[in-house]
């Protein structure tokens, strides 16, 4: 329950993010305060995505119709089952003039944690659940515009890979992704935070959606938000300003993604046809070594300009140089432009 209390804050920080698209409850809409400060969002050029757990509600056509002018996309959620039913599919195809329109499944009683009693809820796709996904809307001749699979808190990398070799979903269109932040480790939140947006640059238009925004106290779930409670930015803030700036102020073109471990270390890469970014980064987000490994790729006397994502800052010279440096922080991200040489040897 939201208290009525007007913080600009979390409003201001979004911006400063560089966020293209927020998530709201469609209640929101409802509630004139809260519609303001959507509004004002929009007005910013942040796209709005209202979230409606199907209902089966008679006016939802209607409830569309009325907020037409602010909201971007409802995202329907399907309780209890990855699979629309034939009223849902039947329901956005009457609606497709109105609005675009995403959906997620949200399932109890799947996820565990080791320490605590109680199951988890699962909100989002499975990669390997997109192909029936995709079958059913065929049959019911509907395309969704986009749809919400969950990455994994462990290993970002891996749910965008399976996605990358996904083939035939022609009734799918974006395929966003949703990283809740599990851990009251800021380095740890941090690395997983970046390892996401950074790998999100293997699927082409999508979007990635960062939970939560402020701290999260739920007496039994306790963790660390991209802010704290006074609403300062978390190290997670500072590295997912910097990184969403680095790549994707102007983003690749067709980006190779690859990735390499060496001990505790993960390095990925992204390199399109003149430049090359390598992302390294601990396995669970402790600082990095005092001098770093070979990167692929490069060699010791290449320029590159490194950026400590969490403090903001950056240093350029040769690799053989800047891998001496004490980086006490991560994740590292390094720049290079590709000659013909350096691709030779990447």
């Amino acid at each position: 329950i939201r208290q009525p209390v007007r913080n600009d804050y979390p409003l201001l920080s979004a911006l400063e993010l560089g966020v293209t698209t927020v998530r709201a409850p469609w209640t929101d809409l409802l509630d004139p305060v809260q519609q303001q400060r959507l509004s004002v969002l929009k007005d910013e050029g942040v796209s709005i995505t209202a979230i409606h757990p199907w209902s089966g509600r008679p006016d939802f056509p209607a409830l569309i119709e009325q907020h037409r002018s602010l909201v971007d996309e409802w995202e329907i959620q399907l309780p209890g089952s990855p699979w629309p039913t034939e009223e849902i599919l039947q329901t956005l195809s009457a609606c497709r003039s109105l609005s675009a329109f995403s959906v997620c499944p949200v399932i109890p009683g799947e996820g565990t944690h080791p320490v605590k009693q109680h199951p988890r809820t699962r909100i989002g796709y499975r990669p390997e659940e997109l192909p029936e996904l995709n079958g059913l809307l065929e049959e019911a001749d509907l395309t969704l515009d986009s749809i919400l699979c969950r990455l994994s808190t462990t290993d970002p990398s891996a749910v965008v890979q399976q996605l990358s070799g996904l083939s035939n979903l022609n009734r799918i269109g974006t395929i966003n992704l949703a990283l809740d932040l599990a851990s009251i480790d800021d380095g740890q939140n941090a690395t997983f935070a970046a390892r996401a947006l950074f790998n999100l640059a293997g699927l082409p238009n999508s979007r990635l959606f960062i939970e939560p925004l402020l701290d999260l106290d739920r007496t039994m779930d306790v963790s660390h938000g991209l802010l704290d409670t006074r609403c300062n930015p978390r190290p997670a803030f500072h590295a997912l300003r910097c990184l969403n700036t680095l790549l994707y102020a102007t983003p690749l073109q067709n980006p190779t993604l690859s990735q390499t471990r060496i001990g505790t270390l993960q390095i990925e890469q992204l390199q399109n046809r003149d430049q090359m970014f390598t992302l390294i980064s601990t396995l669970a987000g402790e600082p990095l070594p005092q001098r770093l490994p070979p990167v692929p790729g490069t060699l010791p006397e290449t320029e590159v300009r490194a950026f400590d994502l969490c403090a903001g800052t950056v240093h350029s010279g040769p690799l053989k140089l800047i891998s001496d440096t004490v980086f006490t922080n991560g994740p590292l991200l390094l720049a290079t432009t590709c000659t013909p040489s350096n691709q030779e040897n990447g």
